[in-house]
């Protein structure tokens, strides 16, 4: 709970045509306030005189209510701070924050809501350490460079960006990615077609909700993402499991897959989250010309536009030829940390654990022998300091045991010791010697 409130007055009702005294009026609002739990122990309220401003009120019955408050308990003085609601209240109010749950019986949901998957607190989610898939490299980031132009930006701000942004996004940022994306990624795209929104998950959901009616099959690969799962299922969608090999699916025919489209059938799908760092939110789409007025109209609907100020400052990141730095540094190191989780892997855990898809990215895909439940060993993992993502929940059919085991994190001189770590974890599980 935050202390630091000072400036923000607190809801006391006032009735200047009530027969109770004003001063009555602010001590009653100020315990009942106190009482809901809306007040905390410690908590700064503003002053007399500021207090007084903000009800348009003199002060004097102000300066009354504080008086008979401190001297009830309810408030402290501290000397050169000001008033703060006791640490130590009154006994009758002790038991902090009324109980807030209904019992008038069940709520009335939206079908929508019951289709998408029950979100679960699992460590594997929001834990830090060794294997977390959504951890990246935040070591070697610029952030100097980064925070020059964050300041910059922030003290010399562009007012009309600032007031109204456009749909689609900042026009000199969509020309710098379709810049990027035509030179490093063989798309085709003009800045007109690209829109930035707010994740991968939004551009995700903007697809689903332009393209997609509920009852529309889609096919979507098995293993796949999760989160592409929950959208098309709370789209309503019939979602297909197409199965993948070992081959998988080639990530880097992806961009070259739009390259070649004749037909603009393809809608290609980018992140800076994954290459700058998680928090940034801010990703594109790359929409067909005869599908823009649609994708807009649902844009708008979900958001007016997105925000202007990382747009800014990642259009001078990529424009300085930082971004592309930062890219290629990334690569040769996320090339040795891949080699050196699949080598001490193969070393160590070679008889419990078979490796997919070690080729590329940022994480590899692991199964387990049959026996083991990964979702449970992942759960153990996070005793350990280790952040293991199981592979089964990212099935929909007959799953198979596994991680996927992210390394971008992971010094490579490091590894073997994380790798260790997790095979002494599954020589402890129940039928292992």
């Amino acid at each position: 709970m935050a202390k630091d409130l000072s400036g923000i007055a607190p809801v006391i009702p006032i009735d200047r045509l009530d027969t109770l005294p004003l001063h009555r009026q602010i001590c009653e609002g100020f315990r009942a306030a106190i009482l809901r739990g809306n007040l905390q122990p410690g908590q700064q309220v503003p002053s007399s005189r500021h207090l007084a401003e903000y009800l348009e009120i003199s002060r004097f019955p102000v300066v009354d209510a504080y008086t008979r408050l401190l001297s009830e308990g309810y408030f402290e003085s501290r000397v050169g701070s000001g008033t703060f609601v006791s640490a130590s209240l009154p006994g009758q109010l002790r038991h902090g924050r009324r109980s807030q749950s209904t019992t008038g019986g069940s709520r009335c949901l939206s079908r929508r809501s019951s289709l998408l998957p029950r979100f679960e607190t699992v460590p594997w989610r929001h834990g830090w350490g060794p294997f977390g898939v959504h951890q990246s490299a935040l070591a070697q980031f610029p952030f100097g460079a980064w925070s020059k132009l964050l300041a910059e930006h922030g003290r010399r701000p562009c007012l009309p960006a600032i007031h109204d942004n456009d749909p689609m996004g900042l026009d000199r940022f969509r020309d710098a990615i379709c810049s990027y994306l035509r030179t490093a990624r063989a798309v085709e795209c003009d800045p007109s077609q690209i829109m930035i929104v707010s994740g991968s998950q939004q551009a995700l959901e903007i697809t689903a909700r332009v393209l997609l009616d509920p009852g529309d099959p889609v096919w979507i690969e098995e293993p796949g993402y999760q989160v592409a799962q929950s959208v098309l299922l709370g789209a309503g969608c019939r979602i297909v499991p197409v199965p993948v090999d070992d081959e998988g699916i080639n990530v880097t025919s992806v961009s070259s897959l739009q390259g070649i489209d004749s037909d603009a059938r393809v809608i290609y799908i980018g992140t800076f989250s994954r290459v700058i760092f998680p928090s940034v939110r801010v990703s594109y789409i790359v929409i067909p010309p005869d599908l823009i007025e649609r994708f807009m109209a649902v844009r708008f609907s979900l958001g007016i536009f997105p925000s202007y100020l990382f747009q800014e400052v990642l259009t001078d990141f990529i424009r300085a030829g930082r971004f592309a730095r930062h890219i290629r540094r990334m690569r040769a190191l996320y090339k040795e940390r891949r080699t050196a989780l699949v080598e001490s892997v193969q070393n160590t855990c070679g008889d419990m654990l078979e490796i997919h898809g070690a080729g590329a990215g940022m994480h590899l895909t692991v199964t387990l022998p049959s026996g083991f439940n990964d979702a449970e060993i992942a759960s153990q993992a996070a005793k350990y300091g280790l952040c293991l993502w199981p592979l089964s929940p990212c099935y929909m059919n007959k799953p198979r045991h596994g991680f996927v085991l992210g390394f971008a994190a992971t010094p490579a001189d490091q590894m073997a010791g994380a790798v260790h770590q997790l095979w002494k974890l599954l020589k402890n599980q129940p039928g292992q010697s």
